[in-house]
């Protein structure tokens, strides 16, 4: 998800929300079910860990600002505070009754273990990117970027001294007191300074010779500094000479950052490169143990050693035993965000994708779920081929690869590699997905991975760009900036390119029936594109929703997530059905039932959430007249979609008028014939502006192409065909066509026996192929109901 913006101004008072504390098994209001262990979750991604009252709690704050308290081993939550900014660290007194919060602009007190606010620290404390009570809890020592070191008094608040020439800071600096009367101090450049508590004077300065430091911890009697260096291992520092004195950990290991000495001094903790926390016993260093917890962050000994706590990638505080690393509660579940979900047809399963590199299955009358596929890096999409018997996935390193959706075994890996994938998408059910390069280069592959189906740049590089392909795998919508590109996603050529607001797109989804483009972007507006016509009107603007997920869903609905809340759409009136539901996290993926009935919320915590959507209500009004609603339909986009609407309640009148309307086909322009014999020409350029010059026309010159292929030679049938295939795709040019298509979406509206009878009459009589497929297709939507 996106970063959060830190507040620049606060009041001198803490403004919090106090929020009682939950069983890790409540289900948010309006749930059905939460699928995964929320044992740790945190609103956003964690920053600082501290244990407290002699490690029986835990506790953990996240960049937005969220500081949770925790039962240890359990992981049962005592009490949470929601600040209304960033945080950025935290730490404990030495009895445990009191944790500091540090924010961009000030230290604040919590009261452990009710989280209470209990005042702040006033005085010079700009720009704050570490701090520490003092061993005694007497004092509290914080380092800025600007205004370098400073002291409070603990017990008046008040800000004792300050010292601002202090090598320069940076946000990965850090500070440690040793002792009760220096403080060591030290940034990522390798930079390091002791210094007199009582006024600051410094004592000792020396580099480290080394850069990109990921984090110092001293030693249990405070006369080492041990350093954890990005690919030189772990080195110490005598703090009386300055002088390097051991290497405790050799630089074979990728030791990543959060080094920590636990207080007995028998043991180090740290996280690698390869997402692993590793313990090393000191008095036997080859005594190495390591589990794999997804997670470069800080890893924390509880003050008996026998703890270490640590966050997950699934911004989940994780605790494990520090001699076995064996974790202290069963989390079942994803390891990391969802990045996918899909559910089978007949919405009893569903199936997730994550961070963690697996897909599960999901059993939804249960809860039950087991591991089909580990995929051996971050998942950014996934799809279902031939009912889930065949899964596909690509991987944030760019692999993709096909399983056995029993099995787990992989069957096959994707010829390519991409160099920099930035963004990918998944047709449920028609084996395709779509991935883009961070270069803009695009390619669709098939489930069989035998090679791309087609491949095309974009003129959007290094842009942020959502992606939604409709659900045969045809088309394909991206929301470069202010536009919608729909793609043909068989040859790769642009079908249209629609403005549809002034801000970046935020979302995209293509409807089932492939009539409209639903997306939302960042000024709180939700768009829809009508792609017959090239249309786009707006539906939405309000109250600062901007959806960062967008879902179309059976029944004439939208379900459109934010970060926080859930809300349901009627495509009927564009008016929200009930209120905004609050999400337990930070949404990172969404997904809608075939049948409409459920729709669910994958997080960033590794959990989701599966809720009931709302129903439509039944249509209100006075049945609408036949005549005015074939004339709507030739209207804008926005009041052929309130005419369709109105055939809600429609009598068999309406339905007759539609029916006829699309009986006949439109009149084909005396000058195909002429470019259809061009087409069959030998000469290239002849060939070449005959298929330009009927692509223009359209699919009005289906039926003459049609005729045309059944006495065409060999060479011209593969052409022809595959202009055949092209023109039945939207936009179409002729208004009269884009009426035809609308006309076909209001009888699967009205819904009722006659409207069905027409659209299977229309299955097998209509004069267009799109249109028979189209009619088709609705009468298999229509008795799913």
């Amino acid at each position: 998800m996106r970063a959060r913006l830190v507040t620049a101004v606060f009041l001198m008072a803490v403004d919090v929300l106090l929020a009682p504390a939950q069983e890790p098994s409540a289900l948010p209001e309006g749930a059905v079910r939460l699928l995964g262990s929320p044992c740790g979750s945190h609103p956003g991604r964690i920053v600082d860990i501290a244990f407290a009252q002699q490690g029986k709690l835990v506790v953990s704050l996240d960049d937005g600002g969220g500081l949770r308290i925790w039962e240890v081993p359990s992981l049962a939550p005592r009490s949470a505070v929601d600040l209304k900014t960033s945080g950025v660290f935290l730490s404990v007194n030495a009895d445990g009754t009191l944790v500091a919060v540090g924010q961009g602009n000030g230290v604040f007190l919590f009261t452990i273990p009710d989280g209470k606010a209990a005042g702040r620290f006033y005085g010079p404390s700009p720009d704050l990117i570490a701090g520490a009570f003092s061993p005694s809890g007497k004092r509290f020592a914080a380092l800025g970027q600007v205004r370098g070191l400073n002291v409070w008094d603990v017990s008046t608040r008040t800000f004792t001294v300050g010292y601002d020439k202090v090598f320069q800071s940076s946000p990965d600096s850090g500070l440690l007191w040793q002792g009760e009367d220096r403080i060591v101090a030290w940034n990522d450049d390798g930079m390091a300074g002791v210094y007199d508590a009582a006024d600051l004077n410094r004592v000792l300065e020396f580099s480290m010779r080394t850069r990109n430091i990921d984090g110092c911890t001293l030693s249990p009697d405070g006369k080492k500094l041990a350093v954890a260096t990005h690919r030189q291992g772990v080195r110490c520092w005598d703090l009386e000479t300055g002088k390097e004195c051991e290497a405790l950990v050799p630089d074979t290991e990728l030791v990543a950052s959060g080094i920590a000495w636990s207080a007995d001094g028998k043991r180090l903790a740290w996280t690698n490169d390869n997402d692993k926390l590793c313990t090393r016993l000191l008095a036997d260093p080859e005594t190495v143990l390591n589990t794999r917890v997804l997670s470069r962050g800080r890893a924390v000994f509880s003050p008996q050693g026998d703890w270490i706590a640590t966050r997950d990638a699934a911004s989940r505080l994780t605790l494990f035993a520090a001699d076995t690393l064996k974790r202290s509660t069963a989390i079942d579940g994803h390891h990391g965000n969802v990045s996918g979900l899909q559910f089978d047809a007949a919405g009893e399963m569903l199936w997730s994708a994550a961070a963690d590199g697996v897909v599960r299955s999901w059993d939804l009358a249960t809860g039950a779920s087991r591991e089909v596929v580990h995929a051996g890096g971050s998942i950014i999409a996934f799809d279902r081929a031939e009912g889930g018997s065949r899964i596909l996935t690509c991987t944030n390193e760019g692999k993709l690869a096909v399983w056995d959706g029993s099995t787990g075994e992989r069957l096959r890996m994707g010829l390519e590699q991409f160099r920099e994938p930035w963004s990918a998408t998944s047709a449920q059910g028609a084996g395709k997905v779509f991935l883009l390069e961070f270069h803009g280069h695009g390619e669709i592959w098939d489930a069989g991975l035998s090679g791309p189906v087609c491949s095309f740049e974009t003129p959007h590089e290094n842009s942020p760009l959502h992606l939604a392909l409709s659900d045969d795998g045809r088309l394909l919508a991206i929301g470069p900036g202010p536009e919608i590109d729909v793609i043909d996603t068989k040859t790769g050529g642009k079908r249209a390119t629609v403005t549809v607001g002034p801000g970046q797109v935020w979302s995209v989804a293509v409807s089932p029936d492939l009539s409209l483009v639903a997306c939302s972007e960042g000024n709180a507006r939700t768009y829809m594109v009508e792609l017959a016509s090239g249309d786009a009107f707006r539906v939405r603007e309000h109250d600062g929703f901007i959806a960062s997920f967008v879902e179309f869903a059976p029944g004439n609905r939208l379900v459109l997530a934010s970060e926080r809340e859930l809300l349901t759409l009627s495509l009927d009136t564009f008016e929200d059905l009930g209120p905004k539901r609050p999400l337990p996290g930070v949404t990172t993926s969404l997904a809608v039932s075939p049948d409409g009935r459920f729709v669910a919320t994958g997080f960033s915590d590794g959990t989701i959430v599966t809720w009931n959507l709302p129903a439509l209500p039944a249509p209100a009004g006075p049945a609408p007249d036949a005549a005015q609603i074939w004339s709507s339909l030739s209207g804008d986009a926005r009041a052929a979609c309130d005419a369709i609407a109105a055939c809600a309640s429609a009598g068999p009148d309406v339905v007759k008028a539609l029916a006829a309307g699309l009986t006949d086909a439109l009149p084909v322009p005396g000058t195909v014939g002429a470019l259809v014999e061009r087409f069959a020409s030998t000469d290239e350029s002849t060939r070449e502006d005959a298929e330009k010059a009927l692509r223009e026309i359209g699919l009005v010159a289906e039926p003459a192409l049609q005729a045309a292929l059944k006495n065409a030679a060999i060479e011209t049938r593969p052409r022809l065909q595959a202009l055949l295939a092209t023109l039945q795709l939207p936009p179409l040019h002729d208004p009269a066509l884009v009426r035809r298509s609308r006309a076909l979406r209001a009888l699967e509206r009205c819904g009722t026996d006659e409207a069905k009878a027409a659209l299977r009459s229309l299955a097998s009589n209509a004069p267009y192929v799109r249109e028979r497929m189209d009619a088709e297709a609705a009468v298999k939507r229509l008795e799913g109901k």
